[in-house]
């Protein structure tokens, strides 16, 4: 092709944009129009020679070859732009490999630390995980690589504050301490057995305990010195506090067995199975200690609760209400 059909083109191009615009310039300066020179072209391509292409470049627009010259300078800068991006292309590709082979190389150390065949090490890279995901995976394994030390939970902190003291003792010699254990309740030996059972094997001990505070009753009679009666008395008082908590409880698990049987009874009729909510069964258990008090009792335990329920109220007042 000759050099006059390679300048023809990106001028035509240009030269139909604005043909109004070269029309008045060529004929204010005695030239021709963009068409003539475009059919004139066309008939004298036979003609070589620079003598054919300066005329040509002679008679044209100065627009034109502006034009001309930014088509060529913008095709130029996008043919650079794409060898850049081949470029980039080709420098992620390369990464990405090194990435998949250094993954490939940590999963055939783990592999072989743990003693089993390297077959996931080979098939790593087959693996259907995107390009992300295995870069992800890179990165853990750098940054567990980095940190052996793993943290005892996720919620403790990375890195222990420095504000906390630190201990002066220092284990010279490690003893080991023995380590007492009852093979009656001791997981290990067997399951742990149900409240009820322990509490028919060990009923003896109720005994025991009744005995025990009828001996401290005796021991405050005769004793004189005070420190000494304050103390057995104190005594006396947390065990009798201890047996009357333990009979609560057990008049609440027997208002519960009760209910159950009577529950179990209705199932059996066709009745739905209803359960008890735990205030209920607090409730249920308040009206039976109250049935089972003597009128004198009651009115006292009743006063009582009134006083502690008005100085707890008094406590929560300000201080000029409560004069």
């Amino acid at each position: 092709m000759s050099l006059s059909k390679k300048l023809s083109r990106p001028l035509r191009a240009a030269e139909s944009e604005s043909d109004d615009e070269y029309d008045d310039y060529n004929e204010d300066f005695g030239g021709s129009s963009p068409s003539v020179l475009a059919t004139d072209a066309a008939e004298d391509e036979d003609e070589s020679g620079d003598d054919q292409v300066q005329k040509q470049l002679s008679k044209v627009s100065f627009g034109a070859l502006a034009r001309a010259q930014d088509a060529l300078s913008k095709q130029a800068s996008t043919n650079k732009k794409r060898k850049r991006n081949l470029e980039d292309e080709a420098e992620q590709e390369d990464k990405l490999a090194a990435l998949r082979e250094r993954l490939r190389e940590l999963r055939a150390e783990k592999t072989a630390q743990n003693g089993k065949p390297g077959k996931k090490a080979k098939t790593a890279g087959k693996s259907g995980k995107s390009k992300a995901e295995e870069a992800d995976d890179s990165d853990a394994s750098s940054s567990s690589e980095k940190a052996p030390h793993a943290r005892s939970s996720k919620h403790a902190p990375a890195v222990q504050s420095s504000k906390r003291a630190v201990t002066r003792r220092r284990s010279v010699v490690e003893v080991k301490q023995p380590v007492v254990r009852d093979p009656r309740f001791d997981p290990t030996i067997g399951p742990k057995p149900d409240e009820t059972v322990l509490k028919k094997r060990y009923a003896f001990l109720n005994d025991y305990k009744s005995s025990e505070m009828a001996e401290l009753r005796a021991t405050i009679k005769k004793t004189k010195n005070e420190t000494e009666k304050e103390a057995l008395k104190r005594k006396l008082l947390s065990m009798e506090s201890r047996q009357k908590a333990d009979q609560a409880k057990e008049k609440k698990q027997e208002i519960l067995r009760e209910h159950k049987k009577k529950e179990k009874e209705l199932v059996a009729q066709g009745k739905q199975p209803f359960y008890l909510k735990k205030s209920e069964q607090k409730k249920l258990a308040l009206v039976e200690k109250y049935s089972s008090m003597k009128p004198k009792e009651r009115e006292k335990l009743i006063e009582r609760r009134r006083k502690k329920a008005t100085a707890k109220e008094r406590k929560n007042m300000p201080d000029e209400r409560r004069a």
